[in-house]
């Protein structure tokens, strides 16, 4: 990935001459470079800035934000932003679409997010008891084809429901609440 030329430049403009409040930058694919997609004026505001933004598309900047010290001192600082707007996240997330709001739609993603760790967990314990149990069958040479291969039979056993005598030594598995697991015996 590359960067054009003129960014450099502008940069450059906004740092010393002030000549720009903000500079906008996105991707150019077919170039697969760096490109100055909006300047704004010296006079523009922190909303223009924003207003500027695609709706749904992520985009770099810089914003020279001018501000007073608390010893009444004029002072500015340019801030780069990465900007990715939430719409991007719902559409990855299933059903987000339909939350309004801010806040519940990243309280929707985290608990997606939570919910296929929680699955990740599950599934590498049930990998962990299918590798257990080929180690301790050496009759067991090689996993069976994908048509034959029966996980539930692999992890779980026979279907038919066993009883468990009082005192006996059968591994239970435990989830947590907070998607920990955890062996007991």
């Amino acid at each position: 990935m590359g960067v054009a030329e003129d960014c450099c430049n502008t940069f450059l403009e906004l740092q010393r001459k002030k000549a720009f409040r903000y500079v906008i930058f996105k991707i150019d694919e077919k170039k697969k470079e760096v490109v100055v997609e909006k300047t704004g004026g010296p006079a523009e505001s922190y909303d223009d800035f924003t207003g500027s933004l695609p709706e749904n598309d992520c985009r770099y900047a810089i914003y020279d934000f001018d501000f007073v010290t608390s010893e009444n001192c004029q002072k500015s600082k340019i801030f780069f932003i990465a900007c990715q707007r939430m719409k991007i996240l719902q559409d990855l997330v299933p059903g987000c679409n339909k939350v309004i709001g801010k806040a519940l739609v990243v309280d929707e993603i985290i608990n997606y997010i939570q919910s296929l760790q929680r699955q990740v967990e599950f599934l590498s314990l049930n990998l962990e008891a299918v590798n257990s149990r080929v180690n301790m069958n050496p009759a067991i040479e090689v996993f069976p084809s994908k048509d034959q291969f029966d996980a539930a039979a692999l992890l779980f056993g026979p279907h038919t429901p066993r009883e468990y005598v009082q005192g006996s030594q059968a591994e239970w598995l435990h989830m947590q609440v907070g998607g920990s697991f955890e062996m007991t015996t």
